[in-house]
This record gives C-alpha cells, structure tokens and sequence, in this order.
C-alpha cells in the first residue's frame, strides 16, 4: 500500500538495482526484482482493489495446477510401458489430474495464495515449472526442437529474478536426464544444454552480490556452528509432518533452538535417511526421483537459520515441494490402478484418494477464512505461537487500529515480554498510553524507544507533547528542538 515502485515504470532502475524491500529505507537480504514488476502489472489493472490482487493469485495458483498436471502427464507417459499406455486409453489422464488435485488443494498453499505480497512465491513456482516442463519437451524430440530450449531458457531468468529458490531448476533438470535411463555420458554428452542455465544462475548471483552486498546482510539469528548443524534437524522434520499431514498450521513458527539432539533431532535425521534412501531406491523412476528432488531442493535455503527474518519456517516455502508430492502421488496413483494388483485395489485406493482430497479442501477453506483479516490472522498465530514476539505485536497493531487500546497494550506487553528491546513495540505501547492519558506510562515508553534509537524524531516529539499537555514547557521545548534538529522539516514539532 505504501510502495511507491508499482505506481510508476520509472522506478524501474531502482527496482533492478535494490534490495527488495529498499522502497521505504530498509535494506534486506533479498533481491526479487520481478516481485515489484507483477505487482506493478496489477497496480495498473486493478488499482488498490483487493479484489483484483486476489483474483491474480487465484489465477497463477491455478495455472500451476495445470503445469503440474501437463509436467506429470510428461514424466507418467515417459515410462515407456506401450503396452500399458494402450490397455489404459483415456484413464491416462487421472493420475495427473490428481497431482494437480493434490497440488492445489494442500492446505499448506493457503498462505502464498491468500497473501498478496506472496505472488513471488506463485510466479517463480509457474516459470519454474513452465521452464522444467519446456525442457522435458526439448528432451523428448531429442534435443531438436531449440525453440523448447529458449523457451525454458526465457522462464529460467524470468523465475530466477522472481525468487533465488528457482536456482532448484538446473538440479532438477540434470536430475531428470539422470533418472532417465540413460547414464552419466548421456549427460555429459548434452553438458551444452546446461550452460544456459548455469549461466543464468551466474547472472543472478553477480546482480544480487552486486545489490545485497552479500549472501546473507543480516543475520537473524545467532548460533554456534554446531547449534546451527543440530538446528536444521527439527525443522527437516517439521517441513516433512507438513507436508504429510498438514495440521495447525500458522503464519509465523517459533524458534525453539536445541543445544544438544533431542527426539525432534533424531525424528528429522530419520527423515533425512529415507528421504536419501528413497532417492537411491527411485533413482530409476523418473517422475518420483524428480517429485522427490522437487520436495526437498527448494527447502535447502531455508535450513540456513540465520537468513531467517521473522518465522523459523513458513507455509509458503512449501509451494513448490507441494508440487513434487502430487507428481509423486500420481506416480503411485497409476501404478496401482494399472499394475496387476489393479481390480483388488482400484476401490480402496479411490477412496483414500478421496478421502485425502475432501480433508485437503474443508482445511484449505478453514485456512483461508483465517487470512480474512488482520484480527483474525494474528488472533489465530498467538494460539499457536504464544512465545512470538512479531505475532503478539501485529495483533496489537490489528487491535490498535479498531480502537481497542486495552486489547493493544496486553499486546504489545506480551511482544515487550518476549523481546524487551523491541523498539517498535514500546513506541506503540506508548502511543496507546497516551491516546488514554495515562502520561507517565507514555513518557516511559517514550524514553526506552530513545534509549534504543536516540535518533527517533517521532519519539521526541511525542515526549515533547506529554510534557506540553503536563505544563513542563522547558522540558517539552526541548524535545521538540531535538525532533527539528533531527528531522528539519518536522512541522508539527515547529
């Protein structure tokens, strides 16, 4: 709402050479360009209407079901049983359409979908698979057809500068000709065909390195070099009991940090080890090999805690692996339906398959009233992260903006309790305060928000109010000089 690159094209060359949140002065450890290009697109069609940004998730969603669906369909017929590809007819396309089901109905995807901000994560999911499914097609005609090739060349840079998670793509597409049967010298003989897409990620990397300044600007969280290995176990482990059973979901998880192996430790080493075993197992069959290098790349990244921001795992970076789990299931969906078990099992399997996909559509439609409003988002996330200190504080802020400053302050404490240097969260603590008259609660506030970040021109002025309205002229004149000297052109400090 306050994002000034989506109103104007001339903002441009800022966007494509700062950090993705630079607009109003806070410089992060992403770099998505493409973010503000499509939220430009919809500024321009449909203004500031809610309607109209929803209606493009909604839209890009489903069209990442329906490349989910043509990409399973590639990977399901190229297992060369004609004999079972002709038995079967028209069934051909339901194990496919169940991936699609599978992929969008996860109640997981419930978060990229109904937040705006998070049509980064839907449209570097959608040239991903366009370009994965581009490059399947360029094999398939045996590397012929070039027009396949640049095809899926142009959505790999398109992705890339959407979300870094699309650097998955070059392992996914070395990963498909690996599982294909056709051995290590069948891909280094086409090693040409991959250049492209090293050379794209090359380019990524120099333009983020050159606008973020590093890997990783701000480190979130500080760990030892063994807390940080142990650490990544509880959330392997985690990300895999979402994804198989996707339950008490919410908009930020806290961080309980481990210092020696636990059983979440030893459950997400469990995880790892069949997730290894699985690869080695499947490494023959395309279309799981490929679903499950598509489940577990994309998560790599957010392994690393100190890149974390404000949650030690999100719904959202669950997307793309959601895909991998339909085209998985699909896998083992036509299999039973057309192996030699296939009149034993036919009945069972559907309604398993039913059952798992009518579950999937009550969740999602629970999940998504939940994003409805901000009252509603943030009352849900302190249920079920009561430690998180960004939770507490944005439904302060949510009680805050309807009025209800005795819910804000609980609020706000509760934040404060959590993190005591927690700037923002005093400073509104303060607000409210004042907005009630209780003054000296309000100047206390004021004066910890100055401790923190002396240079706050609006904590000054707030304090000089106070001591205004308290007849402490001298004091007040001196808060308000401190704003001006701080910010020249503060006219309401003048």
């Amino acid at each position: 709402l306050k994002n000034p690159w989506i109103t104007d094209i001339r903002f441009l060359p800022e966007v494509f050479s700062s950090s993705s949140w630079a607009f109003f002065g806070y410089s992060g450890n992403t770099y998505r360009p493409m973010l503000h290009i499509y939220s430009m697109a919809t500024y321009f069609v449909f203004g500031l209407r809610p309607s109209g940004w929803h209606l493009v998730n909604i839209l890009v969603h489903a069209a990442n079901a329906v490349l989910v669906f043509l990409t399973a369909s590639l990977l399901i017929k190229n297992r060369a049983d004609d004999t079972l590809q002709a038995r079967k007819g028209g069934f051909a396309v339901l194990a496919p359409f169940f991936a699609a089901l599978i992929f969008s109905l996860h109640p997981v995807n419930s978060e990229p979908v109904a937040w705006v901000t998070a049509v980064a994560e839907l449209a570097f999911t959608f040239f991903l698979l366009l370009s994965m499914y581009q490059y399947l097609r360029f094999r398939e005609g045996g590397g012929k057809d070039a027009a396949f090739y640049v095809l899926s060349l142009a959505s790999f840079v398109i992705a890339v500068f959407s979300k870094e998670t699309a650097f998955a793509l070059p392992a996914l597409i070395v990963a498909s000709d690996l599982s294909s049967g056709r051995g290590l010298k069948y891909c280094l003989k086409y090693w040409r065909s991959y250049a492209g897409y090293f050379a794209v990620a090359a380019l990524y990397m120099a333009a983020r390195t050159l606008v973020v300044g590093a890997l990783v600007r701000d480190r979130q969280v500080d760990l030892s070099g063994v807390e940080l290995v142990i650490n990544v176990l509880p959330l392997v482990f985690q990300y895999a009991k979402t994804l198989a059973y996707p339950s008490s979901l919410s908009a930020l998880y806290e961080l309980h940090a481990i210092k020696t192996l636990d059983a979440r430790a030893a459950a997400g080493i469990a995880v790892i080890a069949a997730f290894l075993a699985a690869l080695v197992v499947f490494r023959r069959r395309r279309a799981v090999f490929l679903g499950l290098i598509m489940m577990g790349l994309p998560l790599l990244p957010v392994l690393y805690i100190p890149a974390l921001s404000t949650s030690a795992s999100a719904d959202r970076y669950m997307y793309l692996p959601t895909a991998g789990l339909g085209i998985i299931a699909a896998y083992v969906f036509e299999r039973v339906f057309n192996g030699s078990l296939r009149r034993a099992f036919t009945y069972i399997v559907a309604a398993i398959v039913i059952t798992v996909l009518s579950a999937y559509s009550i969740s999602s439609v629970e999940r998504t009233r939940v994003w409805r409003d901000d009252l509603a988002l943030w009352s849900d996330t302190v249920r079920k992260s009561p430690g998180s200190r960004y939770a507490h504080y944005n439904l302060a802020l949510a009680y805050q903006d309807r009025g209800y400053l005795d819910n804000a302050i609980a609020e706000f404490k509760a934040a404060i309790k959590a993190a005591p240097d927690y700037e923002d969260a005093h400073f509104n603590l303060a607000w409210c305060y004042q907005s009630k008259g209780d003054s000296i609660n309000a100047a206390i506030h004021y004066r910890e928000v100055l401790r923190l970040d002396p240079g706050s021109a609006d904590a000054h002025y707030n304090l000089g109010l106070i001591y205004r309205n308290e007849a402490l002229f001298v004091e007040a004149v001196f808060e308000f000089r401190e704003a001006l000297r701080l910010k020249p052109g503060y006219a309401e400090a003048a």
